[in-house]
């Protein structure tokens, strides 16, 4: 690790690197960031930001190396740990061969990570970095001799108009220059990236990584989001770090304010750069449409898995859609303003398009689920034992003659002429009039003639062909969660496994019998607001949740809710700022995933966040 001064955002916004490298794809190495409070000898030192160091142990920590055995270089080919013949005969190939031959391309991209390139480039273009290409540029590869070479971003002080510069900065241009001066666009430099633009499939990929970041992380609310969470972090510190230093808190408020205000406009600009340098056309809406229990969609670079999802592409640049079924389904066709069967298709955008993902049960076995089980109910509240079945498919199901069983073969109860519709709820109980005096608006099904064991039992469906449609054998020993005492066992998501352990968690308050699990986001609830909630960044690495709404909200009330139900009251910590709303999480909070709910006037909006500080 290393404490660095923040460079030459000293004394200015103090974070600006690790806010910029945090734009970066995940494919991209970059340092880690925390900021500390410094005292050397006792005394007081303000602000520094503590970094990984870029050297061969931070590359074998995050790649599961041996540092022995990692090459890395910088600038125009200089070591700092191996050997540099074999990147420099490769620049050679590059500088005498033309890539838009696919033959020699695809040598070249036998040695570099074209993806980890892209992104890499197309990151600095983004932040305007203009100590960059010719100056901070590291490089590195494993001996391996299938390995090959990739690029680590790192001081990115330059970047985002640190000096005040406007930004309409056409950094793509820059980077492409072919006759720059020494520093710092020099020729050596640009040449790899204006050798490679040359082939028609890396433009594509590089123009369409490009868009594909500017629909989702490079989002100016997206943004302003991260700016917003790093700057909370040390404002209470700003101060002391100012006086000790000589410096002045407001021009550190008017530095994180022209960072936003940067945001705003950058995404914009490059729009309009990519546009004139590829001649891309106009711009287009294009709008994805899945069912995300059923399926996802890759698009270029992207895993979409929330829908309906919509972005800006251009009409002269194809894009590649993918259909991934998710498990138990299959991928049936593609609808909308373009249709095929093929999984994967290839269109162009000449105006708004819309696409929906269309998928099916790979057999009607997959189409009922045990979803909630209640073996131990308390006496309070005394159910007797019962079971929730989920049609988790697109079309109802009959369910007449299938069959229900324990461990035991002889205990069977069979179904009644009935069906379930798409994505609803049956409820199989031992006792009805019991279980419906205490949940008087379900309707179940019953009576059972056995009961579940508190000691572990199997619940077992078959269909009426005598098939097995679904099992769950739970223990009630780790790594089975226990239920009772109000507590059921809820499977987190629909497409989970449910015979693993790891699959359930305990959903309290007596269960949720006829709605979903919380987690499997299956049921719906009133919209509090337009638009889903936005957390960003998300895993959230501090101690604030930061996320944005379509409109302002007064006075919610806002929980935090772990795997067991359990209810972390954040109200009171709620702050907000526009469109964007900050809560702050207690120190001793365990990293996991949790719930995110907002109430208002019985309304409800929720959204998964992952806390891992």
């Amino acid at each position: 690790m290393i404490l660095r001064n923040s460079g030459n955002d000293w004394n200015n916004t103090m974070f600006r690197d690790a806010f910029l490298t945090s734009l970066f794809h995940p494919e991209v190495d970059k340092q880690a960031y925390e900021p500390a409070i410094v005292y050397i000898n006792g005394k007081y030192w303000g602000i520094q930001n503590i970094r990984e160091k870029v050297n061969e142990d931070f590359l074998a920590a995050h790649h599961n190396l041996d540092p022995d055995d990692i090459t890395i270089l910088e600038l125009d080919a200089i070591p700092v740990e191996g050997d540099e013949t074999a990147y420099i005969e490769l620049m050679e190939y590059v500088s005498s061969h033309n890539l838009s031959v696919n033959e020699y391309y695809e040598y070249v991209a036998s040695k570099i990570d074209i993806s980890n390139f892209i992104q890499y480039q197309i990151g600095n273009i983004f932040i305007d970095n203009k100590d960059w290409p010719g100056n901070n540029i590291k490089y590195w590869k494993s001996t391996a001799p299938e390995s090959k070479w990739r690029w680590i971003a790192y001081d990115t002080d330059f970047g985002f108009g640190i000096w005040g510069e406007s930004p309409n900065h056409n950094t793509l241009n820059f980077a492409l220059q072919s006759n720059g001066p020494d520093w710092p666009n020099p020729p050596w430099s640009t040449l790899l990236l204006r050798k490679l633009i040359q082939n028609e499939d890396f433009k594509q990929q590089f123009v369409n990584a490009f868009a594909d970041q500017l629909n989702t992380t490079w989002q100016s609310s997206n943004i302003t989001s991260i700016i917003n969470e790093i700057s909370s972090g040390i404002e209470p510190e700003i101060g002391n770090h100012m006086n000790r230093w000589g410096g002045n808190s407001n021009n550190w408020q008017n530095q994180v304010k022209n960072l936003k205000t940067y945001a705003s406009a950058r995404p914009g600009y490059v729009y309009s750069h990519l546009t004139t340098r590829f001649n891309l056309g106009s711009q287009t809406t294009l709008r994805i449409n899945a069912n995300s229990s059923e399926g996802l969609v890759k698009l270029n670079t992207l895993r979409l898995n929330t829908f309906p999802w919509s972005g800006t592409y251009f009409s002269q640049m194809p894009i590649e859609l993918e259909a991934i079924p998710q498990a138990g389904y299959r991928f049936l066709r593609w609808e909308g303003d373009f249709t095929s069967t093929e999984s994967v298709i290839e269109i162009s955008l000449s105006s708004t398009t819309e696409l929906t993902a269309v998928f099916e049960l790979a057999n009607e076995l997959n189409a009922i689920l045990i979803n909630e089980i209640n073996y131990n109910p308390p006496k309070e509240f005394d159910t007797e034992d019962w079971i929730e079945l989920f049609n988790k498919s697109s079309k109802a199901v009959d369910l007449t003659g299938w069959i229900l069983k324990d461990d035991d073969n002889e205990h069977s109860f069979s179904f009644p002429s009935i069906s379930v519709a798409s994505q609803e709820f049956l409820i199989v109980c031992r006792n009805k009039d019991m279980f419906e005096s205490f949940h008087p608006n379900i309707t179940a099904l019953g009576d059972l003639d056995f009961g579940l064991s508190g000691d572990g039992d199997c619940v077992r469906l078959y269909n009426k062909a005598g098939e097995l449609a679904d099992e769950t054998c739970y223990l009630t020993e780790a790594p089975w969660p226990m239920a009772g005492k109000g507590y059921t066992l809820a499977l987190k998501y629909p497409n989970m496994d449910n015979s693993q352990a790891d699959s359930w968690y305990l959903l309290g308050e007596n269960g949720n019998p006829g709605e979903g699990n919380v987690l499997d986001g299956s049921f719906t609830l009133r919209s509090l607001i337009d638009d889903d909630i936005i957390i960003f960044p998300n895993p959230v690495y501090s101690d604030l949740i930061s996320f944005t709404v379509s409109n302002p909200i007064q006075n919610p009330n806002i929980f935090l809710i772990d795997l067991n139900g359990k209810k972390l009251d954040l109200s009171n910590t709620l702050t907000s700022e526009n469109d964007l709303m900050t809560v702050q999480l207690p120190s001793e909070l365990s990293n996991g995933l949790y719930l995110l709910q907002i109430e208002l006037n019985n309304d409800t909006k929720v959204a998964r966040v992952f806390i891992n500080r």
